[in-house]
């Protein structure tokens, strides 16, 4: 008998003569911290509350796809954040989410991007298929403009903590600094992910799946229709019969929309978290090796970001391609996540304490 097997007996046995206890019982923790500090408490919470809350939402679409967008978009950050070993960094992710939903919410900042990225440079999408045009306009229409957009919090977080390098001359960093400082890669990627993320959401939401709910509508109540005999003749008739094509089309655009959904938000880690993350990371990175070396890092990621972002874009008439495209944004995100992580125990456990 091993000694595995032995321990385990002599556990049984002490168990079997005692008894179970109260708390074996009843569904009480057994410390009052212990479950809540579990790194499946929360998320499996969140899971809980969204499969009730789905239940009453069935007559209200537009809130029901932001519920579903914003459960797969918050549980992807959650999964990178609890596996990045950061501790009290949860505020700079809503910092990074909450910039860029206000650029693109504030009409008078994101026209400056627009005029900037498109109107300046006299941008048009080319009607051609062929790659290098249409690499050409979203590298800089799609890439420069939105990995920019999405890295504004991180470059914040960045410019923090180089002020607060400079004025403490390396001493020790102040709250504002641990919370939103970004001074290693894993807190720029990680703020780059809740950005993405954030990004996701509002073109997910408020441009994409309106967007084709509308045109199926539109479609659909056109099809029936042309299809139907003329009932002027029944006014009673063409009134029910419009009553009919307008709930198809609606219902059909409802169909559409969710089926755009699903794959944008669950994609979000192949476009713009990753984009947005590898970005991030470069940031990090500049403020880890600050000095002469802070510019070519900045540039390199963004230019890194904006290329894979635009090679995405440019391939969409290829869905193989567009695929093959999204594996390689991943590899190149998780390579750079994988770099980031603390290696060893001591590592992980100052970056506990300095993060």
């Amino acid at each position: 008998m091993s000694a595995t097997v032995a321990f385990q007996t002599a556990g049984h046995a002490e168990a079997s003569a005692r008894g179970p206890r109260i708390i074996d019982i009843l569904p009480l923790p057994a410390s009052p911290v212990s479950i809540f500090s579990n790194r499946l408490f929360l998320p499996g919470l969140l899971t809980a509350l969204v499969a009730c809350l789905l239940l009453y939402l069935h007559d209200n679409p537009p809130l029901y796809f932001r519920v579903i967008a914003g459960y797969i978009v918050l549980m992807i950050v959650t999964i990178f954040y609890q596996n990045s070993m950061l501790r009290n960094r949860l505020l700079s992710l809503v910092f990074a989410a909450a910039g860029v939903a206000a650029i693109l919410w504030i009409n008078q900042i994101f026209e400056i991007f627009i005029y900037v990225f498109v109107t300046l440079p006299g941008l048009t999408k080319p009607a051609t298929l062929a790659f290098g045009e249409r690499f050409t306009f979203f590298f800089v229409a799609a890439g420069l403009m939105e990995e920019l957009i999405k890295a504004v919090p991180a470059l914040v977080g960045l410019c923090i903590f180089l002020v607060a390098s400079l004025l403490s001359r390396g001493r020790s960093a102040d709250w504002l600094v641990q919370r939103f400082g970004v001074a290693t890669p894993m807190q720029g990627l990680m703020m780059g992910i809740a950005a993405g993320g954030a990004f996701t959401l509002i073109e997910t939401l408020e441009l994409y799946v309106p967007d084709i709910q509308t045109a199926t509508a539109n479609d659909v109540a056109r099809i029936i229709g042309e299809e139907l005999i003329d009932t002027s003749a029944y006014p009673k008739i063409q009134e029910s019969l419009a009553a009919v094509i307008d709930f198809a089309a609606q219902k059909t655009g409802l169909v559409s929309g969710f089926f755009l959904l699903l794959p944008r938000t669950l994609g979000a880690l192949v476009c713009h978290m990753s984009y947005a993350g590898i970005f991030g990371y470069f940031i990090g990175l500049a403020g880890l090796y600050r000095g002469v070396w802070t510019v070519p890092l900045l540039i390199f990621g963004w230019l890194l970001a904006a290329a894979i972002h635009a090679a995405w874009n440019a391939l969409s008439p290829s869905p193989t391609l567009q695929v093959m495209t999204g594996i390689m944004s991943f590899v190149i995100f998780f390579s750079y996540y994988f770099k980031a992580l603390p290696k060893l125990p001591a590592d992980r456990f100052a970056s506990q304490q300095s993060a």
